[in-house]
């Protein structure tokens, strides 16, 4: 009897030792529902950072940007390899908050540029309309008056309701070219400065340049003041409007867009594109631009 009690008590010491060991083995490992939150948390992060696959090149946020449109982005001396000015520092300053590094892609010619960020070379066009339709337009961060100038001795424009049929130098493509078109004047290819020569020579009878650009064209060569002469201003605060700007995003990368624009959000929000402003064109610029108005 003693015999068979014994036994019983290894039989159950050895079932116990058993289960033990089962039990431990189970607890070791992570359970279904542990190893299907950790894929979802990996799978989340991917989708994160899911605009960085639409970067042209990896890490660095690669801008299409004229090299001659002064003060906005132009080359200048010894640094004529370095594109400087307000819309250098626009785009620079969104690459910064990205956690990018930047490249230019640059030229005098805005169709090169278009083209470039049409292949897909580029992912930002430096600066467009907010009421243009083939590309996503960031939050509009510029609010600008386009000026009419021409020759000193012409009494035959007084206004842009006078360009119909008449020939206007400008970049082809532009927003200024734009409000050429919508008054009836056609385009020549000419920088403000050639536009300028041509004016003077009776080879066009206009120019229409944003009113910033030429304010510094004027104070960088207050002898032309005497030769051509500004007679009318074109502002249009409907959003439909040319005269907001925005940077320019091809609609194929979505979240590309989507990043760049929260960016730009938080820039006009805590202050950072009206210190840029105040930079390059003066307080109270900046202070008269309906999105940046006290």
């Amino acid at each position: 009897m003693k015999r068979y009690v014994a036994l019983l008590m290894v039989i159950l010491l050895t079932v116990s030792a058993l289960a033990c060991a089962s039990s431990g083995g189970t607890t070791a490992q992570p359970s279904t529902s542990q190893q299907s939150f950790g894929t979802q948390e990996r799978a989340s992060s991917k989708e994160d950072d899911a605009w960085k696959s639409e970067l042209a090149n990896p890490n660095k946020l690669t801008i299409a940007i004229e090299s001659a449109w002064v003060p906005f982005c132009y080359t200048e001396g010894e640094n004529a390899d370095e594109v400087i000015g307000y819309c250098a520092d626009i785009a620079k300053a969104v690459a910064e908050r990205l956690g990018l590094d930047y490249e230019f892609v640059t030229s005098s010619s805005y169709d090169t540029l278009l083209a470039a960020v049409d292949a897909g070379r580029a992912d930002l066009l430096y600066q467009v309309a907010i009421s243009n339709q083939k590309y996503f337009v960031t939050q509009p961060h510029l609010f600008m008056r386009k000026a009419l100038t021409v020759s000193i001795d012409n009494n035959e424009i007084k206004a842009f309701t006078d360009l119909k049929g008449k020939v206007t130098g400008n970049a082809l493509g532009g927003s200024n070219a734009t409000v050429a078109e919508l008054f009836g004047c056609d385009v020549t290819k000419a920088t403000t400065p050639e536009a300028m020569e041509l004016i003077i020579n009776k080879r066009v009878d206009c120019n229409i340049e944003d009113e910033i650009a030429l304010n510094y064209y004027f104070s960088t060569n207050p002898e032309m003041l005497e030769k051509v002469k500004v007679v009318d201003f074109y502002a249009d605060e409907d959003p439909a409007s040319t005269s907001w700007k925005g940077l320019g995003v091809s609609k194929d990368k979505a979240a590309l867009c989507e990043k760049i624009n929260e960016a730009c959000k938080e820039m006009i929000a805590d202050g950072t594109f009206y210190n840029i402003g105040v930079k390059w064109f003066g307080q109270e610029t900046i202070e008269a631009m309906p999105m940046y108005r006290k």
